[in-house]
This record gives structure tokens, C-alpha cells and sequence, in this order.
């Protein structure tokens, strides 16, 4: 019997251990998206949008949103080829974004294609520095180096050049080289997902899935000026996963998991799911994703319409009129 009830309190206390730890979890999960709230409402607020078609006086743009998604391409293409993480491109494209809105909120400055070029290239190369190259299992991936860049650039700019936009570029920006990317809220999100529902456990299987899926639309999102430039990255997140779930069959995905999901990313990010913000967000999404449903786990990235599976090893293309004149397709 002293046995028995020396059990029964064993496994009171570890429940009870499991239950704080898990709630100490939880509390700070809640105060890192707080805090990346607080920056995308301050510091990283959305910028001027630069790549409508023509300006005031109805005269073309020199930058416009066909010259910033192939500059998007360029950058994933060079992330890919030396195994940097693909976030670098969600910050590279940050960097540029607020750095060519300066342009565009000073009514004297002008910025020509070959200044653009050069600043996406400095962009590139700061957020190359700042998140490192991963080491793969069977080799280590070369970080990216000015010189590199420059033989990217087929001779458009110099070392010299790219550091000095580099200066430049840092103090446009104030510094303020942190930004909360889509893909880190859908981390911190990820966190308050539900693991049990009301029939038990939700497959492992099935949180990777989602968590891919919602990846797989922010490296999308990056892509489209709208989403990059003018909507808070936490609703794009948001729209993402719920997108992402829309993906899974109730049997795997049970809908009283869904809904305390949508219930727990409403209360973190006060914006209700069915918000008019997060709708036309996730519809923004499906135009860009419409087959999403046939994403599988761990894909990565963009591929040209005639590519064999072995681009990265290929190398990345040049950061010139040529690069730029050639289409590359973003869904699977």
C-alpha cells in the first residue's frame, strides 16, 4: 500500500512539474511575440510602397514591382547556392524595401536600376553577415564575400562600391537590422500550437506539415511587394497558417484544434482571424500558392521552369539585365 501511494504521488508531482514547465513555456513564447509586436508597430512599421506602376505625374518608375521580384529571385538563388538559410532573403528584402522608400519619401532623390542593383547586392551581403552560413553534414558552405558579389554583379559594381552602399544603406536604416520576419512569428506561433484536441494527441507528422506549409508561403509572401511592403509580417504569419491547416483533412487535423489555435493567435496578435486584414492577406496567399495542398514537407524554394532538381549545385545566376529577363516559377 506505502508503495502504491508513493507512486501515486511520484506521478502527482511530475504532472505537476510537466504542467510549470510547460506554462513557463508558454509565458515566454507570449512575451517574445510581444516584444516583436512592439517592433513591427514601432521601429519596423511598413514602409512607403515604391513599386506601383507610375507616379504622381503618371510617368513610369524607373524601380518597379517586376524589378524588386527579380531581385527577390536573385537573392533566394544566391541564399540557396551557398546554404544560407532563406530567411536572409526576408531580411535582404526588409533592408531594401525601407532603404528605396527613403527615395520615394524624399521628393528630390531618384533612384536609378544600377543604384537599385547595388544596394540589393549591400542588402544581401548585410544579412548574409548577420545570420552566418550553416554548416551541411557533409561539407562546409563558403560564406558569401564581397568579392563574390562583385563577380555576381558581371561587372556592374566594384568591392569598393558595395561597401560603400553598405555604410550607406546602415544609416538609412538607423541600424535597425532586426526586423520580426513572417518566419519568425510562425516560429513563436508554432509554439502555442495545441498538441492534444479532444480525440487525443495531434500527429507530430501533422505540426511539421503545417509548420512547412506556412514557411513555404512567407518565403512566398517575400516576393510580393504588397505583402512584403505594406502588411505587418505577423499577419502575414497568421494568414500562412491558417492557410497552412486549410491544407490538412479534419481527420488528421481535428476542427476543436483548429479553432483554439485561431483563438489563441487572435488573442496573442489582437486581430481576429476573419479580419478583414488577415482575409485579404490569405487570399493574396492562394493566389500565389494555389496547389499548397501539394507542397510536401521540407521543400525549398523557387526553380526555373526547366530545372532538373539540381540548381543549387549549378551556382546562382548574375545580378544583371540578363538574370532579371529570365522567368522562374515559385509553386511546386
Amino acid at each position: 500500500m506505502e508503495l502504491h501511494h508513493y507512486d501515486e504521488v511520484t506521478s502527482c508531482n511530475n504532472r505537476y512539474y510537466i504542467a510549470e514547465h510547460e506554462r513557463a513555456e508558454y509565458e515566454l513564447t507570449n512575451e517574445h511575440i510581444h516584444v516583436m509586436l512592439h517592433q513591427e508597430d514601432t521601429s519596423y512599421a511598413p514602409c512607403v510602397d515604391y513599386t506601383s506602376e507610375e507616379e504622381e505625374g503618371g510617368h513610369p518608375k524607373s524601380i518597379n514591382n517586376w524589378w524588386r521580384q527579380m531581385v527577390c529571385e536573385w537573392a533566394f538563388d544566391v541564399a540557396d547556392h551557398f546554404g544560407y538559410s532563406r530567411e536572409i532573403v526576408s531580411l535582404t528584402m526588409n533592408y531594401l524595401d525601407r532603404y528605396t522608400s527613403a527615395f520615394f519619401v524624399d521628393k528630390d532623390a531618384e533612384l536609378c536600376k544600377k543604384r537599385f542593383q547595388l544596394s540589393s547586392a549591400a542588402c544581401l551581403l548585410i544579412s548574409a553577415k548577420i545570420t552566418g552560413a550553416f554548416q551541411s553534414d557533409k561539407e562546409r558552405i563558403r560564406r558569401l564575400r564581397t568579392s563574390t558579389l562583385v563577380e555576381l554583379g558581371c561587372g556592374l559594381f566594384s568591392v569598393e562600391a558595395i561597401e560603400q552602399m553598405e555604410k550607406e544603406v546602415f544609416s538609412v536604416l538607423r541600424w535597425r537590422i532586426n526586423p520580426p520576419t513572417a518566419i519568425r512569428f510562425i516560429s513563436h506561433f508554432m509554439q502555442l500550437f495545441p498538441k492534444y484536441g479532444r480525440s487525443g494527441a495531434v500527429p507530430k507528422t501533422v505540426i511539421i506539415s503545417i509548420f512547412e506549409k506556412a514557411r513555404y508561403l512567407s518565403e512566398l509572401s517575400v516576393g510580393v511587394a504588397f505583402l512584403a511592403i505594406k502588411c505587418k509580417q505577423s499577419a502575414v504569419a497568421v494568414a500562412s497558417l491558417l492557410n497552412a491547416m486549410e491544407c490538412i483533412s479534419i481527420g488528421s487535423l481535428p476542427q476543436d484544434v483548429r479553432t483554439s489555435f485561431a483563438h489563441k493567435l487572435t488573442s496573442v496578435t489582437r486581430v481576429p482571424s476573419n479580419s478583414s486584414e488577415i482575409t485579404t492577406i490569405r487570399k493574396l496567399l492562394r493566389e500565389a500558392c494555389p496547389n499548397l495542398s501539394e507542397v510536401a514537407p521540407f521543400v525549398s524554394g523557387v526553380v526555373s521552369d526547366d530545372d532538373d532538381g539540381d540548381a543549387v549545385r549549378r551556382g546562382p545566376l548574375c545580378l544583371s539585365g540578363k538574370m532579371i529577363g529570365q522567368k522562374r516559377r515559385r509553386a511546386s
